[in-house]
């Protein structure tokens, strides 16, 4: 049971990982008024972000003895990190006092990206080492275990790039979709702690996102960013001044 609750919650690693890079991205060539420069920037520190994740954040796989409450975390933190994320994609500029409309140049397109995309893309990386350690753990075969992490998060990756072509971003906004990606790992991480430990604390995130996609409130964050851009651009504009 816990082996399967495990290959789902890789299956869902793979699935949050390409739709958080594709909204995120969305996000941020909008906010950037990108092109094919600012799309090899984002992209650029999005994998270092997730080498830094998988490498450093993971080389502590060996010395951690609760590896699965680690993983959990790490599935939390991101399910949380992700909507942060993209409403800091709609405000940044403010924090820049940027002029609404002005194209950023080389430097602050990198640094803004890269802390942008700090906490999803870190712990995401993470989640891939701790997974892969549990995933050998239980499987006791090292040799073929990281392969097979490999092909479920690839898998993961297809169903996640076929819903955000053809589905979310056809029906839902970047917030709802947040919040569902959100909701599920949420609903994975309670399925690997239970029944083992009582996970009240995650079943308060699970509860949390689940009030959040099924209340307006997810619109309301949605719109409050907008509010918030538009704002900005009043006050460029010189209308409040």
């Amino acid at each position: 049971m816990k082996m399967f609750a495990l290959k789902i919650s890789l299956l869902v690693m793979g699935t949050s990982g390409i739709v958080a890079q594709i909204v995120l991205l969305r996000e941020l060539l909008i906010s950037f008024l990108g092109n094919e420069l600012t799309l090899g920037i984002i992209l650029a520190n999005w994998l270092i972000l997730e080498a830094i994740g998988s490498f450093l954040v993971g080389k502590t796989v060996q010395r951690v003895e609760k590896k699965m409450e680690v993983y959990v975390f790490l599935q939390i933190l991101f399910s949380v990190a992700l909507p942060f994320s993209i409403y800091l994609c709609r405000i940044f500029k403010t924090f820049l006092l940027a002029t609404p409309g002005e194209g950023l140049g080389f430097v602050p397109i990198l640094y803004s990206s890269f802390f942008i995309l700090l906490p999803v893309s870190v712990s995401h990386g993470a989640l891939f080492t701790y997974g892969s350690k549990l995933y050998s753990q239980y499987e006791k075969k090292n040799a073929t275990s990281i392969s097979k992490v490999y092909v479920l998060e690839t898998l993961g990756s297809i169903i996640g790039g076929l819903l955000i072509t053809f589905v979310l971003v056809q029906y839902f906004n970047s917030f709802v979709i947040a919040f569902m990606i959100s909701f599920t790992n949420a609903l994975a991480s309670f399925a690997l702690l239970w029944p083992d430990q009582k996970p009240i604390f995650h079943s308060r995130h699970l509860a949390l996102f689940l009030f959040i996609l099924f209340t307006p409130l997810s619109d309301k964050i949605h719109r409050a960013s907008l509010l918030s851009l538009s704002l900005m651009a009043l006050m460029g504009s010189g209308l409040f001044c």
